[in-house]
């Protein structure tokens, strides 16, 4: 949820780069997995409970699954917005 809300927060930055589908896509598959593992190690390391960790790679399993089940669909649905937008034709 937290991808979702920083890329859309950053939309009037990215306005000149990405369309709302460009935009959509970003805030879905942007990478956190290897930051949520150096702080699931980080907080292991000083509170010594180790279901921290578990329990962080089991998140992030579940994240990778779902991410990975959605990337065909969402990939084909990118392409037929960007085919369909006029900016993006014309700069082809």
């Amino acid at each position: 949820a937290r991808r979702l809300l920083a890329v859309w927060a950053l939309r009037p930055l990215l306005r000149t780069l990405h369309n709302r589908a460009e935009t959509a896509f970003l805030s879905w598959f942007g990478p956190i997995g290897i930051s949520a593992l150096f702080y699931a190690t980080l907080a292991e390391r000083h509170t010594g409970d180790h279901q921290v960790f578990v329990y962080t790679t089991m998140a992030i399993t579940a994240s990778v699954l779902v991410h990975g089940l959605t990337a065909s669909s969402l990939s084909s649905w990118l392409h037929r917005q960007v085919q369909g937008n006029p900016r993006t034709q014309a700069a082809a």
